[in-house]
């Protein structure tokens, strides 16, 4: 008890030091930012980097969308009464589809391109094409045209795509939607092109918005700043999963829609939490938020410090009160002349056991060894021999069933309880290890300090076994009349002149 009260205390001791040192560290760290730019200022530098980002990806799509357009506008026939001969349809929708085809494929950043012609110009409401990016991400595929007479116009998620934009008569950014065509969440740019008053078609791309959100996942600022969008309703599009709770007062700023950008801020139980916003291309935006505490630390960095130093301590005392407590038990559950389990650590294991006996979930075997000859060593070689042949016996378990649970029950016996594992592969290992065992007492003479164990083994029988003991007795029976064949191939050797319940500890 003294040492460890020494230990404790060369522990502490180091606590402390090391407390201190933290502190050093800290209070060198914090004049250091102290020094460093407005925090705000990096913050809203932070943000619009991060919409930057959203933006290309916009941008590249509404330029793909506005050349398409362009390349289709200067194709319309003349005469468009051609477009209701379904042969010269035919070839003018090949002839479309290629181009959106081809730059389908060397722009990633859009899951998929359409050309959709008027179902009043052609009689068809099919006519055009889409393409979309596979699953992989990497081949585009053709895919056959939604019809646009099976569904209502006012069906968004089939064919909102095409009458919107036609309903505004100009391009149109979609807020996020359902698209059953790709089957999942979309982003979506689309352009009517007119000749005249008349409508020809519509130009689009979709983005994937699962792709979009994962962008904004990943956006972070300072310690546990996040990124949320917003749809140009307020709504909230995207938060991570975070169920995050921002005031209608503070989304109603965010969403003026007289200001591009806004810095602002909202308290959240009890927190301020900072926010940085902008709008995207699309009319979304796109806010950061950080913990105001965690902008304006500076300020309380004191304080900050103080309560650093005590949770550091802190921390340090109980873990190290934490590895003492393991340590004093595994000492008081191990077997201090093999390592195996004790019969403290048994008799836990084994009302575990009976409580999942009582439950009706147990499944397990058990396994018992016995050393033989021990006491004609300890009589001829003395008590320090049999330990070593003891430990041999436990070391020669290991070995056989590594990973097991190996218990030390009595002066020379042990017990492994196997649980979860088949009856059936338990009693293939306990005749293979007694197979091992009779040749090493075939060569016993010629080796007589080699060691050699009794085994038996017993599976639970539900319906039959009431407890783990009853499972445990046959068991030992069956390591006993396994004893007895070694002491009847060996009758020069002593047998044990007392029953085995008076060895054992439990």
């Amino acid at each position: 008890m003294k040492q460890l009260q020494k230990h404790l205390i060369i522990i502490l001791v180091m606590g402390i030091m090391l407390a201190a040192a933290l502190i050093g560290g800290i209070s060198t760290f914090t004049f250091r930012e102290i020094s460093s730019n407005d925090n705000r200022a990096i913050m809203k530098s932070i943000q619009q980097t991060d919409m930057e980002e959203l933006n290309d990806t916009l941008r590249v799509t509404a330029q793909t969308v506005n050349a398409l357009t362009a390349s289709y506008a200067d194709i319309v026939p003349d005469d468009l009464s051609l477009l209701k001969d379904p042969e010269f349809l035919s070839a003018y929708e090949d002839k479309t589809e290629n181009l959106g085809y081809h730059l389908l494929s060397e722009n990633f950043k859009i899951a998929s391109l359409y050309y959709r012609l008027s179902p009043e110009l052609t009689n068809n409401p099919q006519a055009g094409y889409t393409v979309a990016r596979s699953a992989d991400g990497i081949s585009v595929l053709k895919l056959t045209p939604v019809n646009l007479h099976k569904f209502d116009e006012d069906d968004m998620n089939h064919v909102g795509w095409y009458y919107v934009p036609v309903s505004r008569k100009e391009p149109t950014w979609l807020p996020p939607y359902y698209n059953t065509m790709m089957g999942g969440q979309c982003i979506s740019y689309v352009r009517p092109i007119y000749k005249g008053d008349t409508l020809i078609s519509i130009v689009g791309a979709d983005i994937d918005f699962d792709e979009f959100c994962k962008r904004i996942n990943n956006m972070t600022a300072y310690e546990s700043g996040f990124a949320v969008l917003f749809g140009p309703r307020g709504d909230l599009l995207f938060d991570g999963n975070r169920s995050v709770h921002i005031p209608q007062e503070t989304i109603d700023k965010i969403m003026d829609p007289a200001r591009d950008s806004l810095s602002t801020s909202y308290t959240d139980h009890q927190n301020r939490v900072f926010v940085e916003s902008s709008q995207i291309k699309n009319g979304i935006r796109l806010a950061i938020l950080v913990p105001e505490a965690e902008l304006n630390y500076k300020q309380d960095v004191m304080t900050y410090t103080i309560f650093l130093l005590t949770a550091a301590i802190s921390a340090i005392l109980i873990l190290t009160m934490t590895s003492i407590l393991r340590r004093i038990f595994k000492m008081s559950h191990t077997d201090t002349l093999t390592g195996a389990g004790n019969s403290s650590s048994y008799i836990e294991r084994i009302t575990e056991i009976g409580d999942k006996i009582n439950e009706g979930t147990a499944i397990f075997s058990v396994m018992v060894f016995d050393v033989n000859n021990l006491k004609h060593v300890n009589d001829t070689q003395g008590h320090a021999a049999g330990d070593h042949l003891i430990r041999n016996g436990y070391q020669l378990l290991t070995e056989e069933f590594p990973r097991s649970e190996i218990y030390r029950i009595g002066g020379d016996e042990f017990v492994i309880i196997m649980e979860n594992k088949l009856s059936d592969l338990c009693g293939e290992m306990i005749r293979g290890f007694r197979q091992r065992m009779r040749d090493h007492s075939e060569s016993y003479r010629e080796l007589p300090g080699q060691v050699v164990l009794a085994a038996g083994m017993a599976s639970y029988v539900p319906g039959t076994d009431n407890s783990y003991m009853d499972v445990f007795q046959r068991a030992d029976e069956k390591m006993y009349k396994n004893k007895s064949e070694f002491y009847d191939h060996h009758p020069e050797m002593e047998r044990r002149g007392i029953s085995p319940e008076e060895t054992r500890w439990y």
